[in-house]
């Protein structure tokens, strides 16, 4: 259980780098390229398998991750929302092929171990789990904490932030750096499937609570703090599925949320 918390922790840390893909028109990214930890991971599990590399398949899925999401920031530097899409869903394309195909190859516990990172399960975070995991997340916090008003200058105004001396590209680059990290943490905690609904409710219901950045970034981990706290509770009292009951319950909330602010204006 204690492990199961840390997880949810984690996951609310990987709702930061979020808010500023919100700001940037990219609030979707995060959740579509973590599916690349897909093939990230099946690649660990199946190089650990059959060669015996005892590397952690987390560490693959981040640096397929990173990989894919430094390729969709090059992408974005020419300014082409088309272009991006296109390589978002070649990406996407790309990492389920690689998933399917070393899925079919494996036995049947290298398929299980390889669905793990499909849907995930925070009760089976292993104690080698979180402190892999601790290390991403507290890294993440410490860089959106050191560089928030960079990150914030190269989002809302990337022409003021160059005139200003910043090195834009670097630190656009680090910020989807964070991202890559945050979508491979929630598909490690609670599975790539169940990305979207860790991530994106969190932080989209910090926007519409809040417009300073400051409170944004609390709201953020707050709020995914209470989902996976609330899900992990319902889902030991009734005997249901804990990510998914997170996952069923920041999703909902956000729906009924847009539905009343609508019925309000």
């Amino acid at each position: 259980m204690i492990r199961a918390v840390l997880g949810i922790v984690f996951s609310g840390i990987a709702t930061l780098p979020v808010i500023f893909s919100n700001f940037k028109g990219l609030g979707y990214m995060p959740a579509e390229v973590s599916h690349a930890a897909l093939a990230g991971a099946a690649i660990g599990v199946f190089l650990g398998s059959v060669l015996n590399i005892g590397i952690d398949p987390l560490v693959f899925a981040l640096a397929f991750n990173l990989l894919s999401t430094l390729l969709i920031a090059r992408e974005g530097e020419r300014g082409e929302t088309e272009r991006v899409n296109i390589v978002l869903g070649s990406v996407l394309a790309l990492s389920v092929a690689i998933y399917a195909f070393i899925k079919g190859l494996g036995s049947s516990e290298m398929a299980a171990r390889i669905d793990g990172f499909l849907v995930s399960d925070l009760l089976l975070l292993t104690w080698n789990d979180v402190a892999l995991l601790a290390f991403i997340s507290i890294a993440t916090l410490f860089s959106i904490l050191l560089f928030k008003k960079e990150f914030t200058y190269i989002v809302f105004d990337p022409e003021g932030a160059s005139e200003l001396g910043l090195n834009v590209r670097f630190y656009t680059y680090f910020l989807f750096s964070l991202i890559a990290a945050s979508g491979a943490v929630v598909a490690r905690t609670m599975g790539a499937l169940l990305v979207h609904a860790a991530l994106i409710p969190p932080a989209a219901i910090a926007i519409l609570l809040t417009k300073k950045l400051d409170r944004m970034l609390i709201a953020s981990f707050a709020i995914a703090l209470v989902f996976g706290l609330a899900g992990l509770l319902i889902s030991a009292v009734i005997e249901l599925p804990t990510s998914g009951t997170i996952g069923l319950l920041s999703s909902l909330t956000y729906i009924v949320l847009l539905l009343f602010r609508r019925k309000q204006t």
